[in-house]
C-alpha cells in the first residue's frame, strides 16, 4: 500500500475508500509493529466515536423519526422550528440532542441559535434610516405535522414597523410554504396591487433571488424604484445584479458549535443544558438605497 494510503487509514480519514480487508491488514500489521501515529505520539489518542444522528424538521417524511430510538444512537443534531409538542416525537429520556435554529425547551436540551428577534429588528430600523416608509413583507408559512408555521421574522418585521406606526397588512405577502420560486409569484401580486412598496424584506436570499426576477421583467430598477433586502446571505447573493443586502448567518460556525456542544454533553455525561446565541452582520450591497 502507498505511504498515503496507510496514512489515512491508520488516521480514520473518512474521505479514504478501502476494502474492508485491506483496513484490517493495516491495522492488525501496525498493532504488531506497535506502531503509533504522529498524532498518537504526540500524546493526543484518537477520541472515542459516537454515533450520530441527523434530524431535519424540513423533511417531508411525517414518521421521520420512528426508524431510531435512544439505544441506536449516542447522539442527534435536530435542524429547524421544533417546538415543545415536537419533543414527543423523541424517545422518552434521550437527551443527547442538540437543536440548531430552535430551542424547544431550554432546561432541558443544548441547543445554538442566532439572535433573529434582533437581526430582524436592526434591517427595518436600516430601511426606515434611509427614508423609506412603505415596507413591504414577503415570506411563507408551512404546514408541518398539520399545524401552520408562522415565520417569527414576519411577527418581528410587524412589531418594528407598529412601533414606528408605519405596519401596513396590505403591504405583506405570504405563500402557504417555503419554496424559493414563491419570491417570484409574490413579487408579481405586489406589482399588480394598488401600492407598491418602496423597500420590501424578504424572509431569505433564495426567495429574494426569485423577486428581483419579478422586478426585472417590469423594468422596476433595483434600489432607484424598490430596495429588496433578504436574510442568510447565501453564496449567489454578492454575485447578483445588483448585489443582494442581506443579513450574513454565520452557518459554519452554527454547525461547528452543534457538533461541539454534543461531543461535549456525550464525553462528559453534562446534565446542564447550555444555549448558544449567535451573532449575525447586516452585509449591506448595491440593492438597497434611499427612495427616490
Amino acid at each position: 500500500m502507498s505511504i498515503a494510503t496507510v496514512s489515512r487509514v491508520l488516521n480514520y480519514d473518512p474521505g479514504i475508500s478501502v476494502a474492508d480487508e485491506t483496513r484490517k491488514r493495516i491495522f492488525e500489521i501496525a498493532q504488531e509493529l506497535n506502531y503509533k501515529t504522529l498524532r498518537q505520539r504526540n500524546g493526543q489518542a484518537v477520541k472515542e466515536r459516537y454515533r450520530v444522528g441527523l434530524v431535519n424538521w424540513y423533511s417531508d417524511q411525517e414518521e421521520m423519526l420512528d426508524p431510531w430510538s435512544g439505544e441506536t444512537l449516542d447522539g442527534v443534531i435536530a435542524i429547524g422550528r421544533f417546538e415543545k409538542d415536537d419533543l414527543e416525537r423523541f424517545p422518552e429520556g434521550f437527551d443527547n440532542i442538540v437543536f440548531v435554529d430552535s430551542s424547544p425547551d431550554d432546561n432541558r436540551f443544548d441547543s445554538v441559535v442566532i439572535n433573529l428577534r434582533k437581526s430582524v429588528s436592526e434591517l427595518i430600523d436600516y430601511l426606515i434610516g434611509l427614508g423609506h416608509t412603505a415596507i413591504g413583507y414577503i415570506g411563507g408559512h408551512n404546514i408541518v405535522n398539520n399545524k401552520r408555521v408562522q415565520d417569527e421574522r414576519e411577527l418581528v418585521f410587524m412589531e418594528r414597523l407598529s412601533a414606528h406606526g408605519l405596519y401596513d397588512a396590505g403591504l405583506v405577502f405570504t405563500g402557504d410554504n417555503l419554496y424559493s420560486e414563491d419570491g417570484y409569484k409574490l413579487m408579481k401580486t405586489a406589482i399588480s396591487g394598488e401600492k407598491l412598496p418602496t423597500a420590501f424584506f424578504i424572509e431569505n436570499d433564495s426567495k429574494a433571488v426569485s423577486a428581483l426576477r419579478a422586478l426585472h421583467e417590469v423594468k422596476l430598477r433595483v434600489p432607484n424604484d424598490v430596495s429588496i433586502v433578504g436574510y442568510s446571505d447565501i453564496a449567489i447573493s454578492e454575485f447578483l445584479q445588483p448585489p443582494l443586502t442581506t443579513v450574513k448567518v454565520h452557518m459554519e460556525h452554527i454547525g461547528e458549535t452543534a457538533v461541539e456542544l454534543l461531543a461535549d454533553r456525550m464525553a462528559a455525561k453534562r446534565e446542564i443544558a447550555k444555549k448558544i446565541v449567535l451573532p449575525t452582520r447586516l452585509q449591506e450591497r448595491e440593492s438597497s438605497g434611499k427612495p427616490v
